[in-house]
């Protein structure tokens, strides 16, 4: 490829990353782990921006099934201004307008 082509694509990703979501600004995370038993463990973290007040909540709990598999769920939510401008199309918040979503996950080890 040649360096005009890939200044293209970079050109071409940043705006589509600004029209789908703000640039990430001043963030603080916290974490907090603990495994319950040898098997059982659990986490939470929360993203929060320093800029709007909106925070992501992430938490999730994983099981040793086995010598070599784990099985995980968790969640993510988000916090915040879930509005959009429709000047800009840019959301009202960093973490607001974000999907619920939750998930759960096998891991086999070969």
């Amino acid at each position: 490829m040649s360096t005009e082509t890939l200044t293209d694509i970079a050109v071409r990703t940043e705006d589509v990353w600004k029209i789908y979501a703000q640039e990430p600004e001043d963030v603080e995370a916290v974490q907090a782990s603990y495994q319950i038993h040898p098997l059982w463990g659990v986490d939470l973290l929360t993203l929060t921006s320093l800029v709007d007040g909106s925070f992501l909540l992430s938490g999730g709990a994983s099981w040793s099934v086995g010598s070599n598999s784990s099985l995980r769920g968790g969640f993510f939510l988000g916090f915040g201004d879930d509005t959009v401008d429709p000047a800009t199309g840019l959301l009202g918040s960093e973490f607001g307008g974000r999907p619920n979503v939750g998930y759960v996950s096998i891991s086999h080890f070969f």
